[in-house]
């Protein structure tokens, strides 16, 4: 019987919430994933590879070889770029840009950059899909864009394949508690339900926002992955939105939140907010004309994330 190929990919961002499972569900699909960080004090789990960098071009040349994938996802937030938005600029785009031309000159077959919706416009209101103007002039998407196109560019001159992911509101469960995902609304709310058996909404409660589950983004990206790599095949697209495809207001997914923990717990939280009924209504529809993002999500995978996120919190704070 004929061995299938070993593919080799390396996630980049290795603390991050996004790295951290990515590479945990690549290797669950028996592909060789690796992290690469520049922080030496990442707490690692079973089975888990760590490739250590300064982001010094020679030393990023030397661990940026014999790959055949690099998943992209290191990078500041929004609020530490809006903070030094020269570092935003470095971070974001030079040092992706460096990765980048790495990659092409070490033969890299696919790069995927995980980018962001907040590209198109702030505050994120109205409707959207990939034929979308890029509106935003916040620092974090500058610097997103910038790369965006960079990629793209090169891409369409050379052998490798560049592949733009404007990623949605995505949350879930950490690999590790210190990961730095605390401030996203779905992983705050699990977390305080936790600590104060409480939720308090500070946000518009009846604003629609999309929100996407990490485990329907891994799917994704493993099926990219293999059509690719593994089965040689081509896509026609090299910028794709990817969302929940169904919208949800802040307080309808609060209630969710509230109704999983009683079942995990057996206790109910308190829903504490600030509802006017002459609040204005903000809209947010993420879409895509390039995937069929239905296939990709459902109401089981998105009650599972919310459910082992909290579970998480409880065994953790």
């Amino acid at each position: 019987m004929e061995k299938k190929p070993i593919i080799k990919v390396l996630v980049t961002g290795g603390s991050g919430l996004l790295a951290g499972r990515i590479n945990e569900f690549l290797k669950d699909k028996k592909i060789s994933s690796n992290l690469l960080s520049r922080i030496s004090k990442i707490k690692k789990k079973r089975n888990m590879n760590i490739v250590y960098t300064d982001w010094k071009y020679d030393n990023l040349k030397k661990k940026v070889k014999d790959f055949d994938v690099i998943v992209h996802c290191a990078g500041l937030n929004a609020n530490e770029c809006e903070n030094n938005p020269k570092l935003a600029n470095k971070i974001n785009y030079l040092n992706s840009k460096k990765i980048l031309d790495i990659s092409i000159k070490n033969k890299v077959k696919l790069f995927i950059f995980i980018s962001t919706v907040h590209v198109y416009k702030s505050p994120l209101v109205g409707n959207f899909d990939e034929y979308s103007k890029t509106n935003n002039n916040h620092p974090y998407a500058i610097s997103k864009r910038k790369f965006e196109k960079y990629l793209v560019k090169k891409s369409n001159g050379s052998k490798l394949k560049g592949l733009v992911i404007r990623l949605s509101n995505c949350f879930g469960r950490p690999i590790n508690k210190s990961s730095n995902c605390w401030s996203l609304l779905i992983n705050n709310l699990c977390k305080n339900i936790y600590k104060t058996n409480s939720i308090i909404l500070k946000s518009k409660v009846n604003s629609v926002r999309d929100f996407v589950p990490i485990t329907s983004l891994n799917i994704f990206l493993y099926d990219i992955i293999k059509k690719l790599i593994i089965e040689n095949n081509k896509i026609n697209y090299s910028i794709v939105n990817f969302s929940g495809d169904e919208s949800k207001t802040i307080y309808s997914l609060t209630k969710k939140i509230s109704k999983i923990y009683y079942r995990i717990s057996k206790k109910k939280a308190i829903i504490k907010k600030k509802f006017s009924k002459i609040e204005t209504k903000e809209v947010c529809n993420i879409k895509s004309s390039r995937i069929n993002l239905k296939k990709y999500n459902n109401r089981k995978l998105f009650n599972n994330e919310i459910a082992d996120l909290l579970k998480f919190c409880n065994k953790n704070f």
